[in-house]
């Protein structure tokens, strides 16, 4: 009995434990992703446009980043409506064949109930039917006494689903009106932040003086992108935020998914048209819209609008190792998540200025550009 007691005692200091661990990690969880959301802000307040244009540029594609972000929510919760409604379409259909098949029994019975609560069984018995008679209306008042009552019960059941499922139909109708609604309202500022956009594209290729001046400007937002790297990673070190145990990148390394389905449209180290600076990364040709996804598990560390690169994600996989995703035209996943290899974080667009769509894609190792090729498979 005494080490029964005991046993239990140290079960339920173990449940304890495990509890507090889970909280420690939780709250731990939620002050990194504080953390890491201040220092975007700070980041970003730092790295404040100047210019007019590039300015209205990363506040129409921010805008746009986030219209596209509702869209999707709400074109999947417009599907998974419309699946929930086909299911109550098939159990409403289902519930009346099972009522319109047991009519006539359920008639039957409650006919017999009534001939019987008003023709006790001795009136039965002293009538003068029969045998064969009454051996049948005994029968019967056997079986209404045992299983009828069920019968009608489950009857009785079937008609409130039957009520329940249309109540729910009507009410899953109504939800997606309303979410068609929205989803047409935010159709409309879409496609009036696009026109916006065309616009400032086309006022910032008119302020391109000359090839001299855009080198000079592409080289600085390259500088930049570095000095962002360097800033993230000198924060993090002070904030000395632990890394969740995952497969090393180093490990896999050569065999990771591509970040999205398209074409190569560079070669890293390649000079940039004839400007002199050279690809850190690679250029993957992709539709606006396809899913750009995680090449390896780890923490979202920034995922922002910055200059050229457009809607950006970085992704810290420990070891060193960052991946970069911009140019999208939606961002899906905030800074602090923590994603899986595989994962969704963005969609493909052109921001940043560009007229082309894909995906802009790198990979750092402790800052420095790494070959694309040399860690993707083939």
């Amino acid at each position: 009995m005494k080490w029964t007691l005991l046993a239990l005692m140290l079960s339920l200091l173990s449940v304890l434990c495990q509890a507090d661990d889970l909280d420690a990690s939780q709250t731990e969880l939620e002050r990194v992703n504080k953390a890491l959301t201040a220092l975007q802000a700070e980041l970003k307040r730092n790295e404040k446009e100047t210019n007019t244009q590039r300015a209205a540029l990363e506040t129409t594609e921010t805008q746009l980043s986030q219209t596209q972000r509702d869209l999707t929510r709400l074109a999947k919760n417009i599907s998974d409506h419309q699946t929930q409604l086909a299911a109550l379409d098939e159990q409403e259909v289902r519930l009346k064949g099972l009522l319109a098949e047991k009519a006539d029994d359920i008639k039957f019975i409650l006919r017999l109930a009534y001939k019987q609560n008003n023709q006790p069984l001795i009136k039965l018995l002293l009538s003068g039917e029969r045998p064969e008679d009454l051996s049948r209306h005994l029968y019967y008042f056997s079986i209404l006494t045992q299983n009828q009552q069920t019968q009608v019960e489950a009857w009785i059941s079937e008609q409130a689903q039957l009520n329940e499922t249309i109540t729910e139909q009507k009410r899953v109708v109504e939800v997606l009106e309303k979410e068609r609604v929205a989803l047409d309202d935010r159709q409309q500022q879409l496609n009036a932040q696009k026109n916006k956009r065309a616009q400032i594209v086309a006022n910032l290729q008119a302020q391109a003086r000359s090839t001299q001046a855009t080198i000079q400007e592409k080289q600085q937002e390259k500088e930049k992108l570095t000095q962002l790297i360097a800033d993230i990673t000198a924060r993090l070190e002070a904030m000395n935020l632990d890394f969740p145990e995952v497969i090393d990148i180093s490990g896999v390394k050569g065999g990771l998914n591509w970040p999205v389905e398209g074409k190569l449209m560079n070669r890293y180290g390649a000079v940039i048209d004839d400007t002199g600076l050279r690809w850190e990364g690679w250029l993957i040709s992709a539709n606006d819209g396809q899913p750009v996804k995680a090449v390896h598990g780890g923490r979202i560390v920034f995922a922002d609008f910055f200059k050229s690169n457009g809607l950006l994600v970085i992704i810290d996989h420990g070891d060193g190792v960052w991946t970069l995703y911009g140019r999208n035209q939606a961002l899906l996943r905030d800074v602090g998540s923590w994603v899986e290899a595989g994962d969704v974080i963005a969609e493909v667009g052109r921001s940043g200025g560009y007229s082309q769509s894909g995906l802009y894609f790198e990979v750092r190792k402790n800052g420095e550009p790494q070959n694309p090729a040399s860690w993707l498979s083939r």
